[in-house]
């Protein structure tokens, strides 16, 4: 049971003593007192009877002659007033009511006197005396019982007889109120003086009952702290010995009285021989002086001792631990003995020291400017840390396919330094020797002697005690090097040494790849920035603020600017460009703030600009500039080409348009026009091979009037000239109505045509455009099938929302080399002048650039000697589709 339990059991017992104590002594008091006031009563009785007998007739001769002798009435009334009280005192004493009917008859025998004495004030204090005497039972309830009484008396014989109360024929009711202030005022002290009494009382009781349960507490609690040490006893066994630290218990002076097994587990000696001085035949003979010493200082200093050691032992390699030593003090704080805490720290201490190691490895790799430089510092550093002589590090020359020599370290020693000298003239291949079995197994090799090494070329003289490891350098399972060490005692690694230097090997060549990155970038930099040298068109880069940061020497030469004149100023300034009207497109030219408004809405500008070069000439420019993102950073990049060339060709070339179209479309219409009069025999009857001649005269009249319609119309759609009157477009009837104009020339080359309808809705366009686009599709599609051949006209639903139209034929199809060339300007499959279809080669171009100009799209599905499907898509008129 523990000790708080049993203390409160004890101390639940005193409450409970003490309460029984309390009653009884309360009970003894209210048989006491009850007895007392029975004598009392009596006593006052007879008083009474005395009183009457002598002077109660005087008394009450001086305030009213007419009453008779006060005898009768001390007689019997007060005996009538004490016999009940003195039965309940001698048959119930110390019962409650008892006590109240005593307090009344006590009041009662207070007024009796009262009226003997004929309302004599100095009879009124006899209330406040039994007042005080009633407080002897220590029950402030009969207080209030007898309070009452004596006020209740006094009212209504102060009403009804205020002579046998106060003395006079007439009192005022106040008086009532203020006789029962003083009782008031006396039993508030009277009350007080009860609580206070009783308090003591229950102290007393209290100190009874504890001095009672005293003996029984202590033998609680020497009986709880007698369990409580064997608990602690045992439990402090069982941890010491699960413990994962060694714990030994020792006496002031040290000699040993208990270990637990981790103990036995580090320093190697069983329990028995640890005993006395025995203990401390485990530490290594450099540090048991110091370890000593420390701790005797620390002694004095009253202080706690931390200090780390080595543990030597024969079966296992030396081992460190960490040892905290505790003192155990009586209560006058002199030293019975000691506890020591040992923990094996081994891992921490060769953590720490391969740390050390790898802040060395890492320092030489970012001192270093190739691995040549970096590899001594870092082989160095791995020797150091495991005490080893050589280290060589081999890298794999990836052309020969041989390990070659890239750095070293070694102790000063003359043949480590020979063998340095001869290894950095040889080379191994896969298989070859010691270090080529890490390039073909990619795991270590470890020899313990100099014939598994195969060292005998390169070192004259052997040791006797030899360790050697080759380790490779790996990343991603391919070998790109080998590590080469030597000890003077043999190599017994750990795998967390394997781990160790698999970082390393790690480290190594992600220091070559950077390395050969670096010289990567550097090479790119130099081409970029030749590329920028020779390059025609200028290049320049502005930030988001629009100052310019680079500008190439052709950026110079087209603007006439010096680079240290354009670095760093807004490029508004430096491209300020003119407001002017481009006379081949008759359209403004676009400014700078255009370019800038472009960047700003969509990060992408495509214009031509009119520029003013540093000697005020003016020429016209393309300037394309797209925005780029470089890690964190943004910036645009812009490409600006001199055009003036170009537009001297292009106004050439809208020249020439113009001369075609005024120059050579007037008289073919006129001789068309003859032509066809002269077919018509409008001139007369012409002999009939005549007529054949008239007619392929015409055809080709109409041939080429299509041609310059085409150019022109070609023309006016690259220019921007070209305006489409939209308006709410019925499919099904514009298909079939092309169709039908197009029967005679299926019926002409034999080909059958069929029109299928299923998606009704009415198309957004131009009328006579979306029919120039069918007439192009099918007439091409009628020219292609040859004899017999099949056309279908499909329209269909499309992607978002669109209408599809879809021209299939049954014709040879389009080999997949020649797709690409369908939609170009003058592009025929058979561009020879022995073609038998005819055409200019602008049909599907024309077709393209009003199905773009629509806001749709064009394609062609085909497969060779099967047929093609040649389709557009325009969008659906979205107000006819809501009504």
């Amino acid at each position: 049971m523990p000790e708080a339990e049993s203390i409160h059991k004890a101390y639940d017992k005193v409450l409970e003593r003490t309460g029984r104590l309390f009653d009884q002594q309360r009970k003894k008091n209210f048989v006491m007192q009850d007895r007392w006031f029975a004598g009392l009563l009596l006593c006052e009785w007879i008083a009474g009877m005395l009183l009457s007998l002598t002077v109660s007739s005087q008394l009450w001769a001086q305030v009213d002659k007419t009453v008779v002798s006060q005898f009768p009435v001390a007689t019997l009334l007060g005996s009538s007033i004490i016999a009940f009280p003195i039965f309940m005192a001698i048959k119930f004493p110390g019962h409650s009511f008892t006590r109240h009917s005593i307090a009344i008859a006590q009041m009662l025998m207070s007024g009796l006197l009262i009226q003997l004495t004929a309302g004599r004030m100095e009879t009124h204090f006899h209330i406040f005396g039994s007042l005080a005497i009633l407080a002897f039972y220590r029950d402030w309830r009969i207080l209030i019982t007898a309070s009452a009484v004596a006020l209740l008396d006094q009212h209504f014989r102060g009403i009804y007889w205020p002579h046998s109360v106060y003395g006079v024929e007439y009192a005022s009711p106040w008086r009532v109120l203020e006789h029962g202030g003083w009782i008031a005022f006396e039993d508030l002290f009277l009350v007080r003086s009860i609580i206070t009494s009783t308090k003591e009382l229950w102290d007393n009781c209290q100190r009874q009952s504890e001095l009672e349960a005293t003996n029984v507490i202590v033998e609680a609690r020497v009986e709880e702290r007698t369990r409580e040490l064997k608990v602690t006893e045992e439990r402090f066994r069982l941890l010491s010995s699960a413990s994962p630290i060694g714990i030994v218990l020792t006496d002031a002076s040290g000699d040993c009285l208990y270990v637990n097994r981790r103990w036995e587990d580090l320093s190697g000696i069983l329990h028995d021989a640890c005993l006395d001085k025995g203990w401390l035949d485990c530490i290594h003979p450099d540090d048991k002086d110091n370890m000593l010493e420390k701790w005797m200082d620390s002694i004095g200093e009253s202080n706690e001792h931390v200090t780390e050691f080595r543990v030597e032992r024969e079966d296992k390699p030396i081992s460190w631990l960490h040892s905290r030593v505790t003192s155990i003090g009586d209560s006058e704080g002199i030293s019975r003995g000691y506890i020591w805490t040992f923990e094996d720290i081994t891992e921490r201490k060769n953590a720490e020291a391969n740390l050390l190691m790898q802040y060395a490895i890492t320092d030489a790799l970012a001192e270093s400017s190739d691995l040549s430089d970096a590899s001594p510092k870092l082989l160095k550093a791995i020797c150091t840390n495991r005490q080893w002589s050589l280290a060589i590090l081999w890298m794999l020359d990836a052309q020969d396919d041989v390990l070659r020599y890239e750095g070293s370290w070694c102790a000063d020693e003359p043949a480590l330094k020979q063998l340095v000298e001869n290894s950095r003239r040889m080379t191994f291949g896969r298989g070859e020797g010691a270090l080529g079995i890490p390039l073909v197994s990619g795991q270590p090799f470890i020899a313990q002697s100099v014939a598994e090494s195969n060292l005998q070329g390169r070192m004259d003289v052997l040791p006797e005690r030899f360790g050697y490891m080759s380790f490779p350098v790996t990343e991603d399972e391919q070998v790109f090097g080998v590590l080469e060490f030597m000890s003077d005692e043999p190599i017994k690694p750990d795998g967390e040494f394997f781990l160790m230097l698999n970082s390393v090997a790690t480290q190594i060549n992600q220091f070559a790849e950077q390395m050969s990155a670096e010289m990567r970038l550097k090479d790119s930099d130099a081409r970029i920035r030749a590329m920028l040298e020779s390059a025609i068109d200028g290049i320049v880069t502005f930030d988001l603020g629009g100052i310019v940061e680079l500008v190439n020497p052709a950026f110079e030469r087209i603007l006439g600017f010096d680079a240290d004149d354009v670095l760093g100023r807004p490029i508004a300034e430096i491209v300020p460009g003119e407001t002017t009207v481009d006379r081949i497109a008759d359209r403004k030219i676009s400014t700078i703030q255009n370019v800038l408004d472009d960047l700003k809405a969509h990060n992408y500008s495509d214009r031509e600009l009119i520029v003013r070069r540093s000697d005020g000439t003016l020429i016209p420019v393309e300037f394309r500039v797209s925005e780029v993102v470089l890690g964190t950073r943004n910036f645009y990049s812009g490409i600006i080409r001199d055009i003036t060339e170009r537009k001297e060709v292009e106004l050439r070339v809208s020249e020439f348009y113009s001369t075609v179209s005024h120059e050579l479309r007037t008289p073919l219409t006129s001789i068309r026009g003859a032509l066809g009069l002269m077919e018509g025999g409008v001139v007369g009857e012409i002999p009939e091979e005549a007529l054949e001649l008239v007619t392929i005269a015409r055809v080709s009249c109409d041939r080429l009037i299509r041609l310059i319609n085409d150019i022109l119309d070609l023309r006016k759609i690259e220019a921007g000239k070209l305006e489409l009157k939209l308006e709410s477009l019925d499919s099904e009837s514009m298909v079939k109505a092309t169709a039908d104009s197009l029967r005679m020339m299926c019926e002409e080359y034999g080909v059958s045509i069929a029109v299928h309808v299923n998606d009704k809705r009415p198309v957004k366009g131009d009328h006579d455009r979306v029919v120039q686009i069918l007439t192009n599709l099918v007439s091409n599609a009628v020219k292609f099938s040859g004899p017999a051949g099949k056309l279908d006209v499909r329209v269909v639903g499309g992607t978002n929302g669109a209408v599809r139209f879809e021209v299939e034929d049954n014709g040879p199809g389009i080999p997949e080399s020649q797709m690409h060339r369908l939609f170009g300007k003058f592009q025929q499959l058979d561009s020879s002048d022995t073609r038998a279809q005819g055409g200019t080669g602008l049909g599907l171009a024309i077709s393209k650039a009003l199905v773009e100009k629509h806001n749709g799209r064009i394609g062609v599905k085909s497969i060779e000697k099967k047929g093609s499907t040649f389709w557009f898509e325009i969008p659906a008129d979205p107000a006819a589709e809501s009504n």
